[in-house]
């Protein structure tokens, strides 16, 4: 798996949990944001308004960050009340060595 399967990944599992309705409301990956581990990647999803506009009106709130484990297939919500949940998923796992 590379990054844009991964992206690619996140955003039809996202999109699919919180569908939206019309085109400034869809979900897309904030991409200054994505951090990457030797186990996948981790990705911030927010409206393609709010990124375009950056006014907090259109901003997308309660969805924490996307990660995306290549190791052990799996994508996993973090909590929206942990910016850092990504960087605690590989202290505590490693890299999908579970």
């Amino acid at each position: 798996m590379n990054i844009e399967d991964a992206k690619n990944s996140a955003l039809t599992f996202i999109n699919d949990k919180f569908p939206c309705l019309d085109d400034d409301e869809k979900l897309v990956i904030y991409d200054e944001v994505t951090e990457e581990f030797s186990w996948g990647w981790a990705f911030v999803v927010q409206t393609k308004k709010f990124l375009e506009t950056k006014d907090y009106l259109y901003a997308c709130v309660g969805i924490g960050q996307i990660v995306v484990d290549k190791i052990k297939d799996e994508i996993i919500v973090g909590p929206s009340s942990d910016p850092n949940y990504a960087s605690k998923y590989n202290r505590q796992y490693g890299g999908g060595a579970h």
